[in-house]
């Protein structure tokens, strides 16, 4: 039997990667379709393709620069995207003429939305899937030529629009299959902690997050007297408190009781054991990091990112915190000593991390990659055919 070629784009984010890479991966090991992946030319997402065997195809993007006062868009910076978003029109139009695909997945980000528009001209189904509550800027440009749009949860149906509700299924949000091999003991041993010490995961993700960097730095001392920390501190343009900081800080520290490790990205396997020793997560409420403490069970502070579109990030964690699964600070809020103090408050109460524990778990996306793939294929024409997906 011959296998439909899909296209998948979506990226500018580790979450919108994470689900493209996570949908790709089920595609492949169950010999579902054949796959081709389209980024942008400086992401994650080449990167991504690369390490599970897809060809990758960048293309020209821009990201629209939002601002509650009209005026305030009219910016040379903005020009220049809608330039490159016209040029990666052009483009995906090119690549998509060749490749005949049979289906157009998208995962979110501005790299979709050329990609999107172009299949929506050649007549090419396309499915969206939104991690958050509310549909991103991207899919809301896109949702319009979208044949199906996917869905983390019903409070993410219920937000959409009645023009588009008739055509969504929730799906869930696929994660990181590796994230569910996490072992404690192996994690005991790989990070070095000290025994009989509870263990905080604090992750800013990637790019990390000066804010709780710096909370980290400030509470250290404390933090090493009660806990083992592992830390992503992450790798972004623009950090102050960055990894050198860190370790500069934590060297003063070296005879404390609790263990600390710094690394600036966790790759799968790291974060997979860091999960299943953490007693308690500090960090972001994006789509990706919710989600893998709900598939993973764990507690979590969350300090969402602000400002972002909708602050998704803050209804998120309100969510979260509403089912008792999490505790919220908001980021303007977050000083060393408030992170001592929910940390300490959690640390010493079991009852509750467990209670939590259990409560957050009821959010796991159960099979949401299995769902997610046969919405896709349910969509595919039945005379698609494969094409040539060689990377020009």
């Amino acid at each position: 039997m011959v296998k439909p070629l899909m296209v998948v784009t979506g990226g500018g984010s580790g979450g919108h990667t994470m689900v493209a890479a996570a949908t790709i991966r089920y595609l492949l090991q169950n010999e579902l379709a054949d796959v081709v992946y389209v980024g942008s030319r400086d992401g994650v997402e080449g990167p991504t393709a690369r390490g599970l065997g897809v060809p990758f195809f960048s293309i020209r993007t821009g990201k629209l620069r939002r601002s509650t006062k009209w005026y305030r868009m009219i910016t040379v910076r903005n020009g220049w995207d809608v330039f490159n978003l016209s040029a990666g029109l052009a483009q995906a139009l090119r690549l998509l003429r060749r490749l005949r695909p049979a289906l157009v997945l998208s995962t979110g980000g501005f790299v979709a939305v050329p990609v999107a528009w172009a299949a929506g001209v050649l007549g090419i189904p396309v499915v969206l899937h939104e991690q958050t509550l509310q549909l991103g800027l991207a899919n809301r440009l896109t949702a319009g030529i979208a044949r199906g749009i996917a869905v983390a949860n019903g409070l993410a149906l219920d937000s959409l629009p009645m023009r588009w509700r008739h055509k969504a299924t929730v799906t869930g949000t696929p994660i990181r299959q590796g994230i569910l091999a996490g072992d404690a003991l192996r994690a005991a041993e790989r990070f070095a902690l000290r025994e009989n010490f509870p263990t905080v995961l604090v992750t800013g993700g990637a790019q990390g997050a000066e804010t709780l960097n710096q909370a980290v730095l400030e509470a250290m001392p404390w933090l090493l007297r009660e806990c083992n920390v592992i830390h992503q501190c992450g790798a972004g343009l623009g950090l102050h408190t960055d990894h050198t900081v860190l370790v500069e800080k934590s060297r003063t520290l070296q005879h404390s009781p609790g263990r600390y490790w710094l690394k600036p990205f966790l790759d799968e396997g790291e974060m997979a054991d860091a999960y299943a020793v953490g007693a308690i997560v500090v960090g972001r409420s994006g789509a990706g990091t919710t989600n893998e403490l709900a598939a993973t069970s764990t507690p979590a502070i969350l300090v969402p990112l602000v400002p972002t579109s909708g602050d998704e990030q803050t209804q998120l964690a309100r969510r979260l915190e509403s089912i008792g699964a999490a505790v919220v600070v908001p980021n303007a809020e977050l000083t060393g000593a408030r992170l001592q103090a929910e940390v300490s408050a959690l640390l010493r109460n079991t009852e509750r991390i467990a209670s939590m524990s259990k409560a957050i778990a009821t959010l796991a996306p159960e099979q949401a990659t299995k769902k997610l793939v046969e919405l896709v294929l349910g969509l595919v024409p039945r005379d698609a055919v494969g094409s040539d997906s060689k990377p020009s």
